[in-house]
């Protein structure tokens, strides 16, 4: 692809600039377009050299606003329905770059275009994207493409996108309560014991009282925390930084962090939940879209973020290589329950799989909704509980001397 520079005059005599793409490098035919486009007089013109354009391309990637999976899902929407009636892929991606002017998709959409207009086809010009576009998609747009069905498959890839962004949304909606309360309870006991305790202690001292272990310890606490607060929270904030970066970078630490997870109640249901769903999700699409087990189970392990699971995705693949059943290589992997393998051996056996495939994606939808629901249910007692304790020990530590006082007070009367 190359990139040129171009100026135009417009009619109320200021200079219009910008940067376009163009599949060929012909300056002569880039000047074509511009004057066809803008209906302008071009009056500079020049393409960008080699190292030039890709620095240009890495800083504009760097810095593109992240492309949300919705404006992805009603790109793919609005495409299919376009070659549904009639329109050529050219056309609908040219009015596609139109209506997403502005965001983020347009440069993408553009880029799609004048790849298919060198020669590509529209699967190899998303590839060019991957991180807007996953595997999944490209493997339907390509499926599409060989079968004459471009704009089915291009719809069931809409509709699987956003059924993925709505399990993530219910996910997320589920974690944004506890994360906000946690988050509000720490804050609120940081300043009561950097703020309030301290004048406390100057009460207590000042009138002589004997303090109980209690308060003895949540004075000392509150003296640490004023004379080492500013290391602790740098102490802190590195800490976090060193976890998020080792889990994102070092596939032993990811496995590790995943694994504590699974171990926990809390998030080992929403873990498991949510990968069944997006396991039989994926698989359910890819086989009736007429991938094969063995191609559908290698897309699967790339596209499952969990590395617990993708590692029994991989063993699920080794097995059907080795010329296991699907019902056996489920069975072994261990990550549904008996009910499923035998609707998946049922599947087999009748040549329904594709069927019970897509009921065991529907139900499992279903159930990670359920446990998203019951999940925010259950925390909500359990950080009222947490909070409670919490500040109760602090109001006990602080208020039981007064007490103590008072009782003294009325023994001397």
């Amino acid at each position: 692809m190359n990139y040129f520079v171009f100026k135009l005059l417009q009619d109320d005599g200021r200079l219009f600039r910008g940067i376009i793409m163009r599949p060929h490098g012909n300056i002569a035919s880039a000047r074509v377009y511009l004057e066809q486009r803008y209906d302008m007089p071009v009056l500079s013109l020049w393409r960008m050299p080699l190292f030039l354009k890709e620095m240009y391309v890495f800083f504009t990637r760097m810095f593109r606003k992240p492309v949300k999976t919705a404006d992805v899902s009603e790109f793919l929407r609005n495409l299919s329905v376009m070659l549904r009636s009639g329109i050529p892929v050219m056309e609908a991606l040219n009015d596609a770059a139109d209506d997403s002017k502005g965001s983020p998709l347009q440069s993408v959409t553009e880029d799609i275009y004048l790849g298919i207009e060198s020669g590509m086809s529209l699967s190899m010009g998303m590839a060019r994207h991957p991180d807007i576009f996953p595997n999944t998609v490209l493997f339907l747009a390509r499926i599409g493409e060989t079968s004459g069905c471009l704009d089915r498959t291009l719809m069931d890839a809409a509709k699987h996108l956003e059924r993925l962004r709505n399990m993530q949304r219910d996910t997320k909606r589920a974690l944004i309560y506890p994360v906000f309360v946690f988050t509000t309870i720490f804050f609120a006991a940081a300043f009561w014991m950097v703020y309030v305790v301290p004048g406390m202690a100057d009460l207590f001292h000042s009138m002589s009282a004997t303090l109980p272990p209690l308060t003895l310890t949540l004075i000392w606490l509150s003296e640490f925390l004023q004379e080492n607060l500013f290391m602790i929270m740098v102490v802190l904030v590195c800490f976090i930084l060193f976890i998020i970066y080792q889990i994102r970078n070092h596939y032993k630490s990811r496995l590790v962090f995943q694994r504590i997870l699974m171990r926990i109640p809390v998030s080992k249901g929403l873990i498991e939940s949510s990968s069944q769903a997006y396991l039989s999700e994926y698989l359910s699409l890819l086989i009736a879209s007429g991938i094969d087990i063995l191609s559908s189970l290698e897309i699967l392990e790339g596209a499952m973020s969990n590395e617990v699971y993708k590692l029994k995705v991989a063993a699920m693949r080794n097995g059907v290589i080795k010329g296991h059943s699907l019902e056996r290589t489920f069975r072994n992997a261990n990550i549904f329950p008996k009910f499923v393998i035998r609707m998946i051996a049922v599947g087999e056996q009748s040549g329904t799989l594709t069927e019970q495939l897509d009921y065991i994606a529907t139900e499992y939808r279903l159930r990670l909704e359920h446990t998203i629901q019951s999940l925010a249910e259950t925390l909500k007692p359990a950080v009222i509980i947490v909070a409670g304790i919490l500040f109760g020990v602090i109001i006990a530590g602080l208020f039981l001397p007064v007490y103590q006082l008072i009782g003294q007070v009325g023994t001397l009367r």
